[in-house]
This record gives structure tokens, sequence and C-alpha cells, in this order.
């Protein structure tokens, strides 16, 4: 077991290189080579892992019979101990040299007689220091074997003690993602029962016999998914939702899946989480799994849209991002854990080939780690024989050295318009009233006359016209909803609209989520906001006397005009200290770890007079300026400590001479005026609070903000561990805003040959969105769309910019 534990550490060092090198290697040939390749190469990787034994040369030749035993030493040690001790016995021989010649009788000159006693008592003298030197010689080698004896021993219980830890952590870990699979498999099946949806099953039927898949696996309706998706091992199941039996994604949805059961991926996860809980001290292995199961997403979009043209990649993007601005599924990169990971996901739908440079270059690091390997290992036989002579290391003066306190760099955030902000102005509510509401499904505006006007799709009864259209309906022409309107707001995935009258009424259409409409919410499921007992196709009246009110992702906050602040609906984010299944509960639960909800307006605060809220956070400032906050602080965005709940439950006081507030986005108004092709957040900052206090500083809290630390399991909506650095106090900050001529000037530095990548560096550091438009096969992006299309950039066929646009050429 000794040898055991040093084996797993060798092993894991050298997964370790491995993995730096095939990241580093990523990066050298860009996402043009594909995923596949890489796929291999955890898979590979994964399978050697699998086995923690370390056989090496070295040591098979250790364990050859007689080449390494140093028995020869031993026995003439032994030997010399049997001598000595026969000398001893037998005493000084005559004509040994054992006693000197000058104490010797034939030495005497005549006076031998008187110097006989002498003699002898020097002779005496001699042969007992020999005796005392000879039995230390002889103690000596007999303590030698016993302190061998006991140093072997002595390293016994360390290593078996290490050994138990290992198998301890070992044990933990893979019970708990065991127990995990198991309940939530048992929990999604207990609700499930067979599809009958013909059109579902036709499909499905069909979509079987093109992979080949000879063997179906049944179809179950769950309401406790959202999409389609594969679960089980032994007995695999597909699983479908009731409202996706009817979305015109649906094919699309059930190539992904199916795919994912065709070739296995199921299996690969399996494996990786296997191997991260066999090395579960190893943080790498965990950025292996993470790249693992991105590369699998990736090679599924690819073959799931492998065959559609242009248009249907498009459109199959567009599904994907889509899903990811709503409640995540297994086949969605959420943009709460990074924008870069949609938009590699995109540019694969269009530049995924098969192609060999990324498998070559795969073969040759494999093959070079391999050498690298043996070429330590030989290396580590004669390293133990070098030696040691016991130097320190110099000491560094630094510790010496006083530590220089420096200033913090303040963070510099993107808004939409500075002006619009209102910051130099006094503060007045009227100013805040939103008349202009871009969401990527809909565009609501109020006119002149205080007209509410809107247009866009109506898949949830969000324009209030009594129905609801499917997806691909498009209303393009303005649809006059109210009269006397001055304020409008959507939820951000366009489930719901809110807007208020001149005479304090709110009202209300759209999805019923969670009672936020004002019906009770449905009862048939677990997840019933999506059935049709949930609709509200007409304006419906939601509260009266309300002075201000705004729109989350799955609530509403209102100020009334007695200067009540009320909240319902539910705060639910993606991202979670921890897994709990309390993120599908519809009842009120006020320990609910993963979510925060009231299904009717909950009275949170008093004597305010502003009130707003984001997708997961809410703000109110009383009349005396003091800014109360709650909701989602898994980063500190409450501006309010860190502790093991996620959600600040009842408001809390955070901050005094507080003039306004913004949770996620500073603006009051979209900058927009059409509904964009692509839905962008630039200036979006889910996980921060911005304030702007009464002598006009602005501070913000939250995310990459600090310099505190911590690591939450649910990232998105992926189980995986990430660590992010936080402020949950308030910091200094500064603001800026981007003109088109502003960015005209950006993109007039990339037309002197810059390449693509030095291009996307600078819009990068301007906080300018854009996104990469291959042509089939391409190797390097045709152009850049950048801001939702109001400007172009061109490359050349080197992948080299050529000129900036601002219109599209055909």
């Amino acid at each position: 077991m000794t040898g055991f534990l040093p084996g797993i550490l060798k092993i894991t060092l050298f997964a370790d290189l491995l993995i730096g090198l095939v990241w580093l290697l990523s990066v050298f040939l860009g996402s043009g080579s594909g995923y596949r390749w890489r796929k291999l190469v955890w898979l590979i990787l994964a399978l050697r892992l699998l086995i923690p034994v370390s056989v090496s040369f070295a040591d098979i030749s250790e364990r050859l019979p007689l080449l390494r035993v140093s028995l020869p030493a031993a026995a003439e040690k032994q030997g010399d101990l049997q001598s000595l001790e026969e000398e001893i016995e037998a005493g000084p021989a005559a004509g040994t040299g054992t006693v000197p010649k000058a104490l010797s009788p034939a030495a005497g000159n005549g006076n031998a007689a008187g110097s006989a006693a002498e003699n002898a008592r020097q002779a005496e003298s001699v042969q007992r220091s020999e005796g005392v030197r000879r039995t230390e010689d002889i103690r000596q080698m007999e303590e030698l074997p016993q302190k061998e004896v006991t140093m072997t021993h002595g390293r016994l219980p360390s290593g078996l003690f290490l050994a138990c830890i290992w198998l301890a952590g070992l044990l933990i870990t893979a019970r708990f993602h065991i127990s995990q699979y198991l309940h939530t498999r048992k929990c999604i099946l207990e609700a499930a029962h067979p599809c009958r949806d013909k059109r579902t099953d036709l499909l499905a039927q069909r979509l079987f016999q093109e992979y080949g898949i000879k063997k179906a696996i049944p179809i179950l309706v769950s309401d406790d998914v959202f999409t389609p998706m594969v679960t089980g091992y032994m007995t695999p199941v597909l699983l479908i939702d009731r409202n996706s039996c009817n979305a015109p994604e649906l094919e699309a949805m059930l190539r992904h899946e199916l795919c994912h059961y065709k070739y296995g991926d199921l299996w690969y996860k399996l494996l990786m989480v296997a191997v991260c809980d066999l090395y579960w001290f190893n943080p790498v292995l965990r950025i292996m799994k993470r790249m693992a199961f991105f590369d699998v997403e990736c090679v599924c979009d690819s073959r799931a849209a492998g065959n559609m043209d242009p248009e249907g990649k498009k459109r199959y993007g567009s599904m994907l991002i889509k899903l990811a601005q709503g409640n995540g599924t297994s086949y969605t990169a959420g943009f709460s854990s990074g924008k870069k990971t949609m938009k590699e996901r995109l540019n694969n739908l269009f530049t995924d080939k098969k192609k060999k440079t990324g498998y070559l270059a795969a073969f040759v690091l494999l093959a070079a780690v391999s050498f690298l390997s043996m070429s330590v290992v030989f290396a580590g036989e004669d390293s133990g024989n070098q030696r040691e002579d016991g130097t320190a290391p110099a000491e560094s003066d630094s510790g010496n050295e006083q530590k220089t306190e420096t200033a913090q760099p303040v963070k510099v955030f993107r808004v939409d318009s500075v002006e619009e902000l209102y910051l130099d102005e006094p503060f007045q509510l009227e100013r805040y009233h939103m008349t202009n509401r871009v969401t990527v499904d809909n565009h609501f505006f109020i006119d002149d006359d205080k007209v509410l006007w809107g247009y866009g799709r109506n898949s949830y009864g969000q324009l209030g016209i009594g129905r609801v259209d499917d997806l691909e309906v498009l209303y393009q022409e303005p649809i006059k909803i109210a009269e006397n309107v001055v304020s409008v707001d959507e939820s951000t995935n366009g489930y719901f609209t809110i807007y208020l009258t001149e005479d304090g009424k709110l009202y209300g259409m759209g999805m019923n989520m969670m009672g936020v409409l004002g019906k009770e919410p449905g009862t048939e499921s677990l997840f019933d906001d999506f059935g049709e007992n949930s609709q509200v196709l007409e304006p419906t009246l939601l509260m009266e006397q309300v002075a201000f009110a705004r729109a989350g992702m799955y609530s509403v906050v209102a100020l009334k005009e007695d200067g009540s602040v009320w909240w319902w609906g539910e705060y639910k984010a993606l991202s979670a200290t921890s897994y709990s299944d309390g993120y599908w509960y519809k009842e009120e639960w006020p320990e609910n770890p993963r979510k925060m909800m009231y299904t009717r307006p909950h009275l949170m605060l008093e004597d305010c007079v502003y009130a707003t809220t984001g997708n997961w956070t809410g703000a109110a400032i009383t009349k005396d300026g003091e800014l109360y906050t709650w909701g989602l602080n898994i980063w500190g965005q409450c501006g309010t400590e860190v502790t093991g709940d996620d959600y600040v439950r009842t408001p809390e006081k955070v901050l005094d001479n507080v003039k306004m507030v913004w949770p996620e986005r500073m603006m009051f108004q979209d900058s927009r005026t059409e509904m964009p092709e692509f839905m962008t957040y630039n200036t979006s900052y889910n996980d921060n609070l911005f304030v702007q206090l009464k002598d006009g500083t602005l501070l913000a809290c939250g995310l990459e903000l600090g310099d505190k630390a911590r690591t939450i399991q649910l990232e998105g909506d992926m189980l995986q561990p990430a660590t992010r650095e936080y402020s949950d106090s308030f910091v200094p900050i500064d603001i800026f805003e981007l003109s088109d001529e502003d960015i005209r000037a950006l993109l007039e530095q990339c037309e002197t040959g810059s390449t693509a990548e030095e291009a996307e560096k600078i819009l990068e550091d301007n906080q300018i969105a854009f996104l990469e438009c291959f042509e089939e096969g391409g190797t390097y992006p045709l152009y850049l769309e950048i801001e939702e299309g109001r400007f172009y950039l061109y490359l050349d066929e080197e992948g080299k910019v050529k000129y900036f646009s601002d219109e599209r050429e055909e």
C-alpha cells in the first residue's frame, strides 16, 4: 500500500501535464479543428486513469529474482561478526602481531626477567582494549539490521493512514453521485407516463430509423422536465415534457438527445465522473471533466445539425440561444456561465468538420507525453542515489520588505446611455418610468399620446390579444394594447408583460408564472407554468394605487402610492451553493434553498420612494435615502454578507444616502428600437448591483469586484464546482457608453490588416458584442456581426480584416 499512493500521484501528475498540453493545443489550433479529437483524447486519458496502477520497466526489473537483493553485503558482515567473536574467545595468538614487538620476550637485552611483569600488564591492557574495540564493532553490526527494520516498520502506519483517507474520499464522492442520480431518476420517472401523442411518437420512430437505432427506447411524458432527454444506463428511456410535443423545435431537440444516446455519451460522462471520484483530490481533473462535457455537447450539436443547410443551422442556433435564456436544459450553455461558451457552440455549428489536423496533433501529443513519462521513470531510478549536501536554499530578502498597499483599479462597466440615467438630475419618480422595452421576442413602446403598442411573438400570450400563437408566428405591425399608459415592462424571456396606467392601475398578461399575474398557480403538475390553465390572454388588473412597477424574470415588484413595496413571483437562479430539488417546488417554502417565492403580493417595506427588481435581486430606497435589498446573494450582489443561505429573504439595509439603484443593468429605457436577431447582454451584469449616492458617487457590489472568493456547486445548468471572486460590500466603479461614432473609431483601428483574433480582442476589451459568421467549410469567419447587425467587419481568406460596413453584403 505504501507504493500504491506514490503510483497514483505519478499518474495524476502526468494526467495534469497532458490536460494542460491539450488545452494549449486547443488554443493554438482554434475552433476550426473541431472538438471530436479532443473528445477522443479525454476518453483515452480517462480509461488510463481508471486503472490506478503505475507499471514501468524499472518496476518489473526490481521484481526479478536475485537481481537487486543485497545479500553479498549482509553475508560479508555476518562473516566478520563470526570471526571477531572467535578471536575474542581464543585471545591474542603468538606471532599475530597482536602484542607490540617492543613488548615481546625476544626483544629483551638481559633484563627480561625484571620486565616480565611489566610486559604482562601491558599485554593484558592491549588485549583488553582490543577486546573493547571489537566488542563495539560487533554491537554496531548487530544494531545495523535492527535500525533498518525499525525504519521499515515506521513507514507502514503513515502510508496506511493516507490510503484510508484516499479510500474514504473515494467512497464519499462516489456515494454522493450515485445517490444523487438514483434520487433524481426516481423523482422524474414516478411522475412520468407513456407518450400518447401520435405526432411525437411518429417523429421519434422516424428518427430511430434514420439514426440506425434498432432497439427503440420507451418514450415517456414527464412534467418534471422541460425538454426531451435520455436517462438511464441499463434501461434508458426518452423523457419529454408535455409542451415540447407541440413545439416547432421538437425535431431538433429529439435529434440532439438521440445523438447522445446513439454514441454512448451517457456512458462517456459517467466515465468522467468516475475518474474525478477516483482522483477526488485533484482539481485539474474537474477542469478536464468540464471541457469533456463541453466537447460532448459540441460534437452532439455537429451531428444533430450535420445535414442541415445554413438556414437550418441558424434556426438550430437560435433555438439554443432561446433555451439558454430560459430555465436551461441538459444541452444548452447558460449565458449566466459565460457568453464565450455559447459563442463557441454557435461557431461550432458552422465550422466543425471531420478534419485530420486535430487527430494528428493529438496523436503526436500522446506519443510525446508517453515518451516523456518513460524518460522520467528511468531518470528517477538514479535520483535516489544523488548526494544530498543539506545546504539550505538562500533566504529571500523580500520577506523583510514592507508591503506597500496599492490602490485597486476601479472597474468600468458599459451602459446603454449615460444621459438617460439622469445622474445629474434630482430624483423624480416619473423620469424612471419605462416607455420603451425590447426583448428578443417583442418590442413594446408608449407613444406621445400615452398609447401602448407592441409587436413580435405571442407564444405566451404576452401581447394580450386574447390568444396564444405558435412560436413561428411573428407580428410585424404594432398592435394597440391600451391607452393612458405611463410605463411598460416585460419579463427577460418574454413570458409576461406588465404596464401601469395614469390612474395607478397595474395590468399584466402572458404566462402566469407561479401566480405572478394574479391567477392561482396550476395544481395539475409540478411545473404547470406553461399549461393552458396558467395563461392570462388579456390584460388583467393586478393591483391598484401603484406609482411604479418593474418585472423580473419570474417576478414583479410594485411601489404603491402610500410608499409600501410589494413583491411576488419567484427568484430562482440556476446557480446555487449546492444541489437541491427545491428548484421545482410550487409551494411557498420559506427555507427553500433553491428559490424565494410568494404566489401573492407580499409586503416587503414601507415608507419608500423607489423600488425595482432584476432577474434575481430586488432593491428599494426609503424616504430617508436608505437602501434595502433582498433576493439572490451567492456573490454578495445584495451588498450584504454572504451566508449559508443563497437568498436574503427579508429586506436588509445595506447603505445610506442613496439616490438610485440598478440591479444587473443600469438603464431605464431600452436604447434599441427594433427586435434583435440575437439578444446580446453586453450591458447586463446578472450578478451585480449598482448604486448612485446623493453626492453622485457610483458604487457596485457582487461578482468580480473584490478579492473574496468562494466555491459553489451548481453553476448555470451544470452540476460542477465553480470558484469566483466577489465583493459583498460596495466599491467605487466607473461607467462608459459607446456611440456609433465610438464604435466606428474602434473598427477603424481594426482596418489595418489586423487578424481576426486581434480585432476580437479590441471588441472584447471595449465590451462590444459581436458574432462570428462563417461560410460553410471556412477556416476563418467570413465577417463579424457587430452590435446586433449595426456594423459588419469583413475578413479575407487568411483571417485578416479587410474593411467594415454599415450593411451586410449579399
